[in-house]
């Protein structure tokens, strides 16, 4: 890596999570791995086979920015 602002370690773990899923269908624990996914979507997503790592990276960037606005009212200092 030769730029760490442009990394992304959940893209990188949804790309994983897919990938291991396509190559060892069903053979992944999901719920144990909960914790370190980090999101219940994704829990439900690979146990259903995964799906494409930029959607679901979409989908995840869009339920962040509903919990940021939401959050924001809660905020002593903005």
């Amino acid at each position: 890596l030769t730029d760490r602002d442009q990394f992304s370690a959940a893209r990188l773990a949804m790309e994983l999570g897919a990938a291991f899923e396509k190559l060892y269908p069903g053979k992944i624990d999901w719920e144990v791995n909960r914790f370190l996914l980090g999101s219940r979507m994704l829990v439900d997503t690979f146990k259903k086979g995964g799906a494409d790592p930029r959607l679901l990276a979409d989908q995840l960037d869009a339920l962040n920015e509903k919990y940021l606005a939401r959050r924001a009212r809660y905020l002593l200092y903005h």
